[in-house]
């Protein structure tokens, strides 16, 4: 297989070379504290508790666009056994962001590697950490929260450590855009030195200040309620059907808050759902979700959509209006699936109605990701209309709350939705909530189920030097 072809425009393809190893068991929070302010730190934990994945840094190997999808042939080197020090290679080739070719690259060890059973997961490789701000057309003004932060992010880690419940591997990229330039020695050092950084990482280091909060602001009820009295009249003119509105309260601390603690609080508070961070300069947005977005698994996308949730239940009086409301939602999400997706179809389960589809040929994950933001409870419907009336109605930027965040290759992707999330720099927080507004909402319901959705990631965060 020729490594560097060439592209439809004769331009050479460049090569992605991937080292990955099996190595043991290491504690993802320590790491993720280890590494802490180089470029575009990340942590995830999938819903299941079954995936979690630290790293950072950024191949910038093509012109980034939006819904850009780069040409490259990626070389995977799998570490078979470390007192062997023996490696056999994958080579894939992907164009528009699919796999378009595998193969292996010594066949003679295709028989002794079966029988050892190795098996290496879709996740790991040239995964691609991706995140959207909520409105990318309301550009954070100086001084805001999200100033410095892009409208979208998206790249391939230089490392990072991917673990399941069974095994931990480590990974690292390397790119050549010239195979006169291909150093695999240069990787390999660089691969040691990773190594040797993590087995000398133990546990989360904790900082013995007493954590004390200064200050805090946070939207008054009267003000939240005149806000939802203007959205109530804007449904009853019929300008948008529903409308989901956001509240932040703002937090400053007496020292820097310790975000790898936080993620720690945020894991033993939560035994399911994502918990996610990801670092940009001098900030770190984080959370943690029970709201999927959409999950991708061999270019076969799935949807969960959870019907009438226990806030909204709380905020709408009327059986009536749920019930609308909840059709409104289903309608639209079958007609975003019918658009990217070839036979989409839907399954009834206990808790959730599950959309299925295989993408279309002209179709990415990424394309359906940004069809589904903002979901209509946290945006509203028309999508639209709703997201530019929320433009003059809320006076900060969200930034990248209630907005897209999680990974994907080229045929596999998990993304959720940031829903109880926040920013961190240095020592202030920004935490944010939203409430779905009909009708009938009331504001004293709305402005307590807020409060309790704040008290979540409020709570990790004043633990986070209390273990």
């Amino acid at each position: 297989m020729k490594l560097f072809n060439k592209d439809k425009k004769g331009s050479k393809v460049p090569l992605l070379h991937t080292v990955v190893e099996e190595i043991g068991p290491l504690d993802l929070i320590a790491v993720h504290q280890k590494w802490a302010g180089k470029e575009n730190l990340f942590f995830w934990r999938d819903e299941a508790d079954a995936f979690q994945m630290v790293g950072f840094g950024d191949l910038k190997f093509y012109e980034h666009h939006r819904m850009s999808q780069p040409h490259y042939v990626q070389l995977i080197e799998k570490k078979v056994a470390e007192q062997t020090d023996r490696s056999y290679f994958d080579a894939m080739v992907y164009e528009n962001g699919t796999c378009v070719k595998k193969q292996l690259w010594d066949e003679s060890m295709k028989e002794e590697l079966d029988a050892e059973a190795l098996v290496f997961p879709d996740y790991i490789g040239a995964i691609r950490i991706h995140a959207q701000m909520f409105d990318a057309f309301n550009e954070p003004t100086k001084g805001d929260l999200f100033y410095d932060w892009p409208a979208e992010i998206d790249f391939i880690p230089n490392c990072y450590v991917a673990q399941n419940k069974e095994k931990t591997y480590l990974v690292t990229n390397r790119l050549y855009k010239d195979m006169k330039k291909l150093g695999m020695f240069q990787t390999e050092l660089k691969w040691q030195q990773y190594r040797r950084e993590l087995m000398r990482i133990s546990e989360l280091e904790l900082k013995e200040d007493t954590f004390e909060l200064k200050e805090t602001t946070d939207m008054s009820y009267s003000t939240l309620k005149d806000k939802i009295t203007a959205i109530q009249a804007l449904i009853k003119q019929e300008k948008v059907n529903q409308l989901s509105l956001a509240r932040n309260r703002h937090y400053y601390f007496n020292h820097d808050v310790d975000v790898s603690a936080v993620l720690q609080q945020l894991l033993w508070q939560h035994e399911t759902g994502y918990v996610f961070a990801i670092s940009h300069k001098k900030g770190t947005f984080l959370g943690h979700s029970n709201q999927s977005l959409v999950k991708e698994s061999e270019n076969c996308v799935s949807i969960a959509y959870d019907g009438m949730h226990a806030s909204l239940q709380a905020t709408i009086t009327t059986d009536e209006e749920r019930a609308r409301m909840q059709q409104e939602q289903l309608d639209w999400l079958s007609d975003v699936l019918a658009r990217f997706t070839d036979e989409p179809s839907i399954a009834m389960e206990e808790t959730h109605t599950r959309f299925y589809g295989d993408l279309k040929k002209d179709a990415s994950l990424l394309h359906l990701v940004s069809a589904l933001h903002p979901l209509p409870r946290y945006g509203g419907l028309p999508k639209i209309d709703a997201v530019g009336i929320l433009r003059g109605l809320e006076e900060e930027s969200r930034g990248y709350y209630a907005a897209p965040i999680g990974w994907y290759t080229g045929s596999n992707g998990d993304f959720a939705v940031a829903k109880t999330s926040g920013i961190i720099k240095a020592d202030e927080a920004t935490l944010y909530s939203s409430i779905s507004v009909s009708q009938h909402t009331e504001a004293s319901a709305a402005y307590k189920v807020m409060d309790k959705a704040l008290s979540q990631l409020e709570e990790a965060i004043f633990n986070s030097d209390k273990f």
